[in-house]
């Protein structure tokens, strides 16, 4: 089998054109050059500003991707509404985009995200679910820094 080329800009383009709804995304699938490997899907994580319901968003969010890459299967996950843990393992990514005037919501977003999990984390200490030794979880070492912004965004925290 082939592998894929998918275009990460234009994916980027359709969706701050599309859906305006959208505060911030990730992907994953493609590797910087942007190729998949067969059978190749791309995962598509949003984060939603509250304008629209996550059905809705689902409805409108989906087309596009079909769209603007056929032939490529497109996993969604509405970041709004998953556990500590999928949020975590997200943010351990580059966004997509980040859009603008939305930097905040970002910001406040990853300082939420990683105290669940440093909470979690401490719930399954206590429990004897995870040692120090043992680190069935990873430690929550995300820094908010100018590296896990894309490029077009300007730092403001």
């Amino acid at each position: 089998m082939k592998r894929k080329k998918v275009d990460l800009l234009k994916i980027q383009n359709v969706l701050l054109s599309s859906c305006p709804f959208i505060s911030f995304a990730f992907i994953q699938g493609p590797d910087s050059s942007g190729f998949i490997m067969p059978p190749g899907n791309i995962d598509l994580a949003v984060y939603l500003d509250g304008t629209i319901g996550t059905y809705q968003a689902l409805e409108r969010i989906l087309p596009v991707m079909t769209h603007s890459v056929p032939q490529v299967f497109c996993e969604l996950t509405i970041l709004n509404r998953v556990d500590p843990i999928t949020r975590y393992n997200v943010l351990q990514k580059s966004p997509l985009f980040i859009r603008e005037k939305r930097e905040n919501q970002f910001s406040q977003f990853v300082r939420k995200t990683n105290l669940d999990y440093r909470v979690l984390r401490a719930q399954y200490r206590r429990r004897g679910l995870l040692s120090d030794t043992n680190q069935a979880m990873p430690d929550p070492s995300f820094i908010l820094s100018r590296e896990n912004f894309p490029p077009n965004v300007k730092l403001k925290i």
